[in-house]
């Protein structure tokens, strides 16, 4: 394995240590953030303003905001006591780059004064200083100094030219000459038109023409209003995102000298000529910019350039709607016995409120006088009662009172948490100049408690509950989000990175599950301390996996005398003959005790992890791995895991359980530092965990030696899916047919037998690529069993009831996979029967 860097701007927060601390600084209630990342948000915004790396500075545009595929912002959060004689011997010599310090730090401190000294990068302060080595930053003068830092970058290259003759570095800086588009200040839009920003080049100035701020709604009608409107805007950016990433990239063309007949005919589609290309590149001009944007934006449903593609949802899980419970004191067990109407008039207006909020204004203006009407009209109600003790009722009014004084602030920090998943992009797309929209929260609270009461141990007899399951959050998905962006998301995106704690693999795209039509992964949020712990391991640079030097390492954890130990013996011959065809060096080890598992672990040092055994999801709300007779728990594996495996497959079940907290097994391997985990939600059959292995393993295998086009374990993932979606399909119709008892003739049981063989044949037929024939899976079988009336009968039987288990919902994909390559072997094979290998499940 390799990883790849490259030279960037460093970006150092130094924030308070939280032990010992004066302060009283904890996580955030509901997604568990820590204090001090809330608190660093001012500095997201400026760091939105300056350069990923000296390019950007020393280049002009268009150079200045092209080719940044898959890269991110070196942003590191450095604690006071971690500013030693290592961290000022690294960062001296350094003058790209910014040092930011958190208001609590005292400028006076020893470390903070050895950092002045030894700096050369510009030193950052949300309190007035006189040092003038230190610069004073607030919410109004955020785009002048950014100017003021670009700046200093600017006069660094100048000394550089001077001082050598050979620099390559442009003494002129970046002459971007466009306007910004930040005449709209909106938190929930911010992201989209910073992106754009950065597209036309580096901005720090003063915004001007604000038309929008913040301001929240002052009725519930003007929400109604604001909501319609946050929609209308967001489409409308997203839109404009993806026209002048269209443009830049035909500008990447001209300037590469690849701009060939193709991209000329296509262009006209607009009617965009390559001369105005040509001029737009030779001498760039925003009113010639704008034209030719807005000829792409007139003509935008012609256009089919895709873009990756961050969603951030957030959501809140029960546990931490318990914790405020419990915290705040909203509701005593006493109180709730003797006035049972308590819990609904103020627990559910209080909490739920909180719960179900799914809006862009997250604003209490309207809602707080909603709630002093509801509090008067029950105190009032309260005051009416002849209680047998006064006292009783007397201190629940003075509970209503301090619940009223606590409302305010439970409301400002999910704002403050909102507002920094808002200003993820910064992190995880800013560089790439990839959108980043962060839509309207959506309750989870029914999902919990469907998941609460339903057994999922048998979802063979129940699966129209489970997929009644699936279709509400699905449904809740598209009440949520517009559904003209749903279909952009369809046609404009490669891939989708969801930042949430929701089950985004229940979403469905044109009909069919978002696993087939596009790559996606999510990373969770809670907690929220682990998104920035993702973020480093992911912006360190991309891992190169290749055949020679990866290890993949299966684990054991089946007791002998157990049921399934066939299962995992059997997947230990079948994986070892399949890396027999590869370079890949596979290793199968039994493990007994939880001491033993962490050691194989960090002994090995695998490049891929397969974990075969048990798994479940206690009532403490901690996720276990049983190995042996002996369970590991979920928060183990972070305190004791040394070795950061760069992908993990587990075989067992709710490892990736969402119904309560966090704590669950995927979780905490991506917390250790892993780039991609797979888990799975519910109980999930011996038989199907081995397929869903063996499918994803073949890939990986094929995608080294052979011509097929998987370029990183996103493609792996994603085609697994795919070809497991089609073979679902048949092992339900077996299925169906045995629980029917229904007898097929040879001929029959040929033609099922053949099902998926023929299905290869028919697509190629219809020169379909394996990446597309699975909209047309339906009408594909049909055709298949059209000679054979019993199975088309009972094929369209499960159709048209939805009774197909597709077990592709069962799994989530943690992390980020796209980011772990693969580099194909020099002595790649042909295969004529490709595709016909890697799906025969016939064995």
């Amino acid at each position: 394995m390799e990883q790849t860097n490259s030279t960037k701007f460093h970006y150092y927060i130094i924030i308070t240590n939280r032990e010992n601390s004066t302060f009283n600084f904890t996580d955030s209630y509901f997604n568990r953030i820590d204090d001090r990342l809330l608190q660093s948000t001012p500095f997201f915004e400026l760091i939105s303003h300056l350069p990923y790396d000296i390019k950007e500075v020393n280049s002009s545009w268009i150079t200045s905001s092209n080719k940044y595929v898959k890269e991110f912002y070196y942003i590191r959060f450095i604690q006071e006591s971690n500013v030693d004689e290592l961290f000022l011997s690294a960062i001296k010599n350094n003058s790209f780059g910014c040092i930011f310090i958190l208001k609590e730090l005292s400028l006076n401190s020893i470390a903070i004064t050895k950092l002045i000294d030894h700096s050369k990068m510009p030193i950052v302060s949300l309190v007035d200083s006189y040092h003038p080595s230190i610069i004073t930053l607030t919410r109004e003068n955020t785009p002048k100094v950014a100017l003021k830092i670009i700046q200093h970058y600017i006069n660094v290259l100048n000394n550089l030219t001077n001082n050598n003759i050979n620099s390559p570095f442009n003494s002129k800086g970046n002459t971007t000459i466009f306007n910004s588009l930040k005449e709209i200040d909106l938190k929930y839009l911010n992201p989209l038109t910073s992106t754009i920003d950065r597209i036309r080049g580096l901005y720090g100035f003063q915004r001007k023409n604000l038309t929008q701020r913040n301001k929240k709604p002052t009725d519930s009608q003007n929400l109604d209003v604001r909501e319609k409107e946050a929609d209308i805007l967001i489409i409308k950016y997203f839109k404009r995102i993806i026209a002048e990433k269209y443009i830049l990239l035909e500008l990447g063309y001209i300037e590469e000298e690849s701009f060939d007949f193709e991209d000329e005919f296509e262009l006209q589609q607009f009617d965009i000529t390559k001369e105005e290309l040509l001029k737009l590149f030779t001498t760039p001009t925003s009113f010639l910019y704008e034209i030719l944007v807005n000829k792409v934006l007139k003509k935008f449903h012609v256009l089919n350039f895709k873009t990756n593609l961050t969603l951030c949802i957030p959501s809140i899980n029960n546990i931490s709607v318990e914790k405020i419970s419990d915290s705040y004191g909203l509701i005593s067990k006493n109180y709730t016995e003797k006035y049972g109407f308590l819990e609904k008039s103020i627990y559910k207006e209080i909490i739920d409120y909180l719960v179900d909020s799914e809006n862009y204004y997250f604003g209490v203006a309207w809602e707080k006088k909603l709630l002093n009407h509801k509090f008067e009209s029950l105190s009032s109600h309260l005051n009416s009662i002849q209680p047998k003790t006064t006292s009783e009722i007397q201190n629940l009014i003075c509970s209503i009172e301090a619940i009223k004084e606590q409302f305010p602030i439970l409301v400002n920090e999910r704002g403050k948490e909102i507002d920094f998943l808002s200003k993820m992009y910064v992190f995880f797309t800013l560089a790439q100049r990839n959108p980043y929209i962060r839509l309207r929260p959506i309750s989870f609270k029914h999902i919990h408690s469907m998941m609460k009461t339903y057994e999922v141990t048998s979802y063979f007899e129940n699966l129209a509950e489970l997929n009644s399951l699936f279709d509400t959050f699905n449904n809740q998905f598209k009440n949520s989000v517009p559904q003209e962006l749903i279909d952009l998301l369809f046609k404009h995106t490669h891939s989708i990175t969801f930042i949430t704690d929701l089950p985004i693999e229940w979403i469905k795209l044109n009909g069919y599950p978002i696993n087939l039509s596009k790559k996606i992964n999510r990373i969770p949020i809670t907690p929220g301390n682990n998104i920035i712990n993702h973020y480093n391991i992911i912006s360190d640079g991309r891992t190169i996996l290749k055949s020679q030097s990866t290890k993949v390492l299966l684990i054991d954890a089946i007791a002998n005398d157990d049921s399934l130990k066939p299962y995992v013996l059997i997947l230990n011959e079948q994986l070892k003959s399949l890396f027999n065809l590869s370079n890949i060096e596979f290793i199968y080890k039994k493990v007994n005790t939880k001491s033993d598992y962490i050691a194989t672990i960090n002994t090995i040092r695998p490049g891929i992890l397969i974990h075969y055994g048990h798994g479940e999801y206690n009532d403490t709300d901690f996720g276990i791995l049983i190995i042996g007779q002996e369970k590991i728990f979920a928060h183990e594996l972070t305190q004791n895991l040394t070795w950061k495996i760069p992908f993990v497959i587990l075989g067992s079940c709710e490892s990736n359980f969402i119904k309560s907290s966090h704590l669950n097994i995927a979780n905490m391997f991506l917390a250790s530092g892993s780039t991609a985990v797979i888990g799975s939600y519910f109980y999930i059959e011996a038989s199907y965990t081995s397929l869903f292995i063996i499918n994803l393993m073949k890939h990986l295998v094929f995608s080294f030696k052979t011509e097929i086009e998987f370029r990183d374990f996103g493609d792996l993932i994603q085609m697994s899916h795919r070809s497991l979606y089609l073979v679902e399909s048949m092992i339900s119709l077996k299925n169906r047919i045995e629980d029917q008892q229904i007898h097929l003739s040879s001929k029959s049981k040929t033609i099922l037998d053949n099902a998926l063989k023929e299905y290869f044949k028919i697509s190629f037929e219809k020169k379909l690529s394996l990446q597309d024939s699975y909209l047309l899976d339906k009408d594909i079988f049909k055709i298949i069993f059209s000679s054979c009336p019993i199975l088309l009968k009972e094929y369209e039987y499960l159709v048209s009831n939805e009774t197909i288990l597709y077990h592709s919902r069962f799994f989530s994909t943690l992390g980020s996979p796209d980011l772990l390559e693969i580099e194909k072997d020099q002595d790649l094979i042909h295969i004529n029967d490709l595709h016909e290998q890697i799906y025969d499940y016939s064995k």
